[in-house]
């Protein structure tokens, strides 16, 4: 993460560095971006915003302002999934061959 390049006393106090590698960030965004023709844009979109947000420690994206029940639903349950599906595939990264 940016933030991990920059001296302590000069991060923003408060803000929550994840500890991950850079090399793991770009894996990840790279196979979304690959992925995205099988999975559809508007997937692969929430996926690569989803990853962002994960990362950082932040809580799923909120629905706007206005957004029906059933939108609201629809995109709380693909945050989540996209939530999951990220964790599966850092930890089948990360197992051992």
């Amino acid at each position: 993460m940016a933030l991990a390049l920059v001296a302590p006393e000069k991060c923003p106090a408060g803000f929550p560095v994840a500890g991950y590698q850079l090399g793991e960030l770009l894996a990840g965004r790279l196979a979304i971006v690959r992925a995205a023709g099988r999975v559809g844009p508007r997937f692969a979109e929430r996926l690569l915003a989803e990853q962002a947000r994960q990362l950082v420690d932040l809580p799923l994206e909120p629905s706007p302002l206005g957004a029906s029940r059933w939108g609201r639903i629809r995109r709380n349950t693909a945050g989540k999934a996209s939530r999951l599906l990220l964790l599966s595939w850092g930890a089948f990264r990360r197992a051992p061959v």
